[in-house]
């Protein structure tokens, strides 16, 4: 196992669209949008794995995302996703699209309203982001979560690199030039599109 440690800035963009979902087994009070509406106390659900929770952005709207962060109930020994794939893709009317990430984990959740988050492998904008659940924590048939928010996150500074500290976006540092040259070396480091360059 290895971590990354990152200094950036993310925003969340679950807002002007919808939540849809399989509707294997639609009940209102378990309704997709639940998972999109920031409140801890309703819930989505769907049963006959294998299901999927998805979130179509509104007017043909495409957007970057590269983070998704799942938000877990009251109760976390069963029902909670354990083996999912995110999907991002063209249209809600597809049932394929690219897997930007696979998770099989059966302790994401460790505590109540516990949140987990997923990184995107994401070079691209989509319009819908599918989370499809083919197992469970328990391995019952219904899956079930309290939110679901997708982020677009952005490193704000440059890594160091040889003969150069790291340095954030917007600054300029000064370095040494190459070996039999004269004058003076600067790195100025500026955001492009999703990381700085």
């Amino acid at each position: 196992v290895f971590g990354s440690l990152l200094s950036g800035e993310c925003i969340k963009r679950t807002d002007r669209g919808r939540g849809k979902d399989s509707e294997h087994t639609p009940r209102e009070r378990y309704n997709p949008a639940n998972a999109f509406d920031n409140d801890l106390q309703t819930t989505w659900q769907d049963s006959n794995l294998p299901v999927h929770l998805q979130f179509t952005y509104d007017y043909d709207r495409y957007e970057f995302i590269n983070k998704v962060k799942l938000v877990a109930g009251a109760t976390v020994d069963k029902d909670l996703p354990k083996k999912f794939e995110v999907l991002g893709m063209a249209n809600e009317d597809s049932d394929d699209g690219d897997v930007l990430a696979t998770v099989d984990d059966r302790n994401l959740f460790t505590s109540p309203y516990a949140s987990t988050t997923v990184f995107l492998k994401s070079s691209q904008p989509y319009n819908v982001y599918r989370m499809r659940v083919d197992e469970t924590n328990d391995n019952s048939n219904t899956a079930n979560l309290v939110g679901m928010a997708l982020f677009t996150c952005s490193i704000v500074y440059c890594p160091k690199q040889k003969g150069w500290d790291s340095v954030m976006t917007g600054e300029t540092v000064y370095g040494a030039c190459p070996r039999n040259t004269f004058g003076d070396a600067m790195r100025l480091c500026k955001q492009n599109k999703y990381d700085p360059e």
